[in-house]
């Protein structure tokens, strides 16, 4: 990466951290502007991407490396899995994973009182992550795509989610939702959004 090897890179990673969260934020520090050569090695075949630092969000969005099918924020995060983005078919789904999960952290959704405030904690970050994901460019109908895919080969929905309700009933609240206004201004959130403090 820029002329730097994983291997060096690597060595200045904190002890126990995962290569690829130090590979993260060894490219967030990376200076805007000038663009960054990336050539991956596998085995004889090398492929090379040209990466140009932009500013377009404060909050990192993390990819773990687990077959899991699910996301989750930290507080200062969001993540979401290999698994995913290995089952999405489109952007678009994955962009609803990640929308959902920046939400959280937009939110200050850090710890629940109850199951009460967590179901509603969930619903405001799909209406946000919906959100976000519209204004990004994302097309509504696609970023449902796979929540509908997931819900059909569920065969344990009915035992339900106590933390995040019904698939059916989440997306028919989210095909319903108006558009947002873009730019997704704080002012225009929905009503009742908590804002991290």
């Amino acid at each position: 990466m820029g002329g730097i090897t994983i291997d060096r890179i690597a060595q200045d990673a904190p002890k126990g951290s995962p290569l690829y969260d130090w590979l993260a934020v060894w490219m967030a520090r990376a200076p805007l502007g000038p663009a960054m050569k990336v050539t991956v090695r596998r085995g004889s075949a090398e492929i090379s991407y040209i990466l140009t630092a932009q500013p377009l969000c404060g909050l990192p969005v993390v990819m773990e490396v687990n077959p899991g099918f699910q996301g989750w924020s930290d507080g200062t995060r969001a993540v979401v899995t290999s698994g995913v983005i290995e089952r999405s078919q489109s952007d678009d789904e994955i962009a609803m994973f990640a929308g959902h999960e920046l939400a959280h952290v937009l939110n200050g959704d850090v710890k629940a009182s109850g199951l009460r405030e967590r179901l509603q904690w969930e619903n405001d970050a799909d209406l946000l992550g919906m959100n976000l994901a519209i204004c990004a460019g994302y097309d509504r109908k696609a970023v449902l795509a796979g929540w509908r895919r997931s819900d059909d080969k569920n065969f344990f929905r009915w035992l339900g989610d106590p933390t995040h309700g019904s698939l059916k009933t989440r997306i028919r609240t989210l095909e319903a939702m108006p558009a947002p206004p873009c730019p997704l201004a704080p002012a225009s959130r929905p009503a009742g959004l908590r804002s991290a403090s």
